[in-house]
């Protein structure tokens, strides 16, 4: 750690009663990321924000509100990112949104829902000149270097293990 982060931790979960953990982050360095998969992805960046995990843990489960400065992924740049969650008492799911700002662009933006009930995702991401290279750590098997840029919009849907993308108007540049 840097000596600026700093963690708060309030509360407690649990399997059967009603109880929330919440964590306050301020200057976190998020490249722990890294070390806790076990492979350097290049991710890094400071994240500010709180989480809270909501119990019983089968039921409802992580709610974000998060910004991350000087992001990076595959040691590019993806400047300021947001990452949301809320839970849709109405609709039993979690809207959740994850969008970015780079040189007064937004190059990414997702929104979309998670039914934890049937753990099904319905999402649609929009993309603006997004550098495929960001991909590159999970592609490292298949191309041994990635760039360019890609736009478009993408559906995404079904559980996370089988889900299916459809894309509209999509282009590499």
């Amino acid at each position: 750690l840097s000596g600026d982060e700093e963690i708060f931790l309030n509360g407690k979960i649990s399997k059967e009663n009603v109880d929330t953990l919440n964590m306050n982050l301020n200057r976190f360095d998020i490249s722990l990321f890294n070390e806790a998969i076990g492979k350097d992805v290049g991710v890094k960046g400071i994240a500010t924000g709180i989480v809270q995990l909501t119990s019983p843990m089968k039921e409802k489960g992580l709610l974000i509100d998060m910004i991350c400065d000087s992001t990076y992924i595959a040691s590019a740049p993806l400047g300021v990112v947001t990452v949301g969650s809320r839970w849709n008492e109405t609709d039993q799911n979690f809207d959740v949104f994850i969008r970015n700002e780079l040189e007064n662009r937004n190059n990414l933006n997702i929104y979309g829902t998670f039914a934890p009930r049937n753990n099904h995702i319905d999402a649609i991401a929009q993309l603006d000149s997004m550098r495929v290279d960001y991909l590159q750590p999970l592609l490292t098997d298949v191309f041994s270097t990635l760039n360019g840029r890609v736009s478009g919009s993408l559906d995404i849907s079904g559980p996370p293990s089988r889900l299916k993308i459809k894309s509209s108007d999509t282009r590499l540049d």
